[in-house]
């Protein structure tokens, strides 16, 4: 199990997890860390597109990988219905 450990002038205390208020806000922090997705093996991303058209559909983010090979990240709430799915598509 892991935790976050916030120090105050009151000493340390555990952080409560909260949630995101919109997507959006999950996108941002997705996109200017994206080392914090649990990838397996090298945890290096480069996000190189927001909402970019594929198909008929929008992709939340588009990486690269240093060996060049792209990642689509599809973001979603818990509480958007959408969040309860399986993964459509992973290649390792």
């Amino acid at each position: 199990m892991s935790a976050i450990w916030a120090n105050s002038e009151n000493g340390w205390r555990l952080v409560q997890p909260v949630g995101f208020p919109a997507e959006a806000a999950l996108h941002d922090l997705v996109e200017q860390a994206p080392n914090v997705l649990p990838l397996a093996g090298i945890r290096q991303l480069t996000v190189v597109g927001r909402e970019v058209l594929l198909g008929g559909n929008y992709a939340d983010l588009i990486a690269v990988e240093p060996s060049g090979r792209l990642a689509v990240i599809e973001i979603k709430l818990s509480r958007n219905a959408e969040a309860r799915r399986a993964v459509v598509a992973h290649r390792s």
